[in-house]
Order: C-alpha cells, then sequence, then structure tokens
C-alpha cells in the first residue's frame, strides 16, 4: 500500500492469482497518496482491483496494463486525477470506475469488463475523451453526476446500452456507437 504523497512508481509487473479470493490488488493507495504517478505498470490476474487509488488528489495512471483481475481494472476515488494510454481487458466488474470530481479519462482501450467499461457513479465535471470501448457486459460508459463531457469515444457490443447518461448538464459529443464501431 502506498500512502506517501510525491510518489513514482514506474515499470513495474505484478501478477497475482485471480479468483483466490484473497482481495489482493495490483497497485493499492490510501489517504495520503497524492500527486502520485503510476507509468508503465502491468497487473495480471489480480485477486480484487487492478489499481485503486483510494484518496489523495492529483494522481496520474498511465501507459499501464491490467488483464484478468477480478473486480475493477482501474478504481479512482480521488479528485483531479488522469487515467490515460491503459489498456484494461477481461475484469470481473468495471473496466475504470471513478468517484471523484474533475477526473480525465483519455486514450484508454477497455474491452471485456463484465460490467461497465467506464463506470462514474455520482462524480462531477469529469472529462471521458478518446477511449475504445468494446464487449460491455453492462453499459459501455455509464454516467451520474453533472456537467460531465464525453466526447469522441468508440463504444461498441456492449449487452445493454453503449452509452447510459443518467447524469444531468452532460455534454456527449461525436461517440460512434454500435457493433464493431
Amino acid at each position: 500500500t502506498i500512502d506517501a504523497p510525491d510518489v513514482t512508481v514506474k515499470n513495474l509487473s505484478v501478477k497475482t492469482t485471480a479468483g483466490a479470493g484473497n482481495a489482493v490488488r495490483g497497485v493499492d493507495t490510501d489517504a495520503n497518496a497524492t500527486n502520485l504517478h503510476i507509468d508503465s505498470v502491468t497487473v495480471r490476474n489480480s485477486d480484487d482491483r487492478g489499481i485503486l487509488i483510494n484518496d489523495g488528489s492529483n494522481n496520474v495512471v498511465g501507459n499501464v496494463v491490467v488483464e484478468a483481475c477480478d473486480f475493477s481494472g482501474i478504481s479512482l476515488r480521488t479528485p483531479n486525477s488522469t487515467a490515460h494510454s491503459c489498456n484494461i481487458s477481461s475484469t470481473g466488474q468495471n473496466g475504470i470506475s471513478i468517484a471523484g470530481d474533475n477526473v480525465i479519462v483519455s486514450g484508454n482501450v477497455v474491452s471485456n469488463s463484465a460490467n461497465i467499461g467506464v463506470a462514474m457513479g455520482a462524480s462531477n465535471d469529469c472529462i471521458i475523451l478518446s477511449n475504445r470501448i468494446i464487449g460491455s457486459g453492462n453499459h459501455g460508459i455509464d454516467l451520474g453526476g453533472t456537467d460531465n463531457i464525453i466526447g469522441n469515444n468508440r463504444v461498441s457490443d456492449s449487452t445493454n446500452t453503449n452509452i447510459e447518461d443518467g447524469g444531468t448538464g452532460t455534454v456527449l459529443d461525436g461517440n460512434p456507437t454500435g457493433p464493431s464501431n
């Protein structure tokens, strides 16, 4: 568990045993994880979340690969944070989960999430931009909160809706949806 400000985690590979019921996360943080940078990290077979940023602010997750985790691939429970250029596949829950305001999710590929590709909950003023989301078990993108911007995402092959907007003041622009777009 990372519990300090201004930490960089780079060029790390983590593998646990998916399905073992141990709740082991690939990368895990606590309240003091502010200005955290996770770059070029690979997490495979996580027993829980691949990466959990569980508090703090101004955190960046980039160039990360998360494969076959039992829960969400990346969980950002922190404001003013970014997930970019990541590849998340075969998650037991959501590809990317957001529970913080002013979060940016851009340039990611999320495939085969059992539930939702990008799940926003009640987050406000977030930007979901230029992601590719394929084959979600429920919705490709599921929005809550207010004043979020969702643009230039390619979302396809979700079991239910490709984009589910339950928020208010959402700006949806240039998000092609449909089979294998």
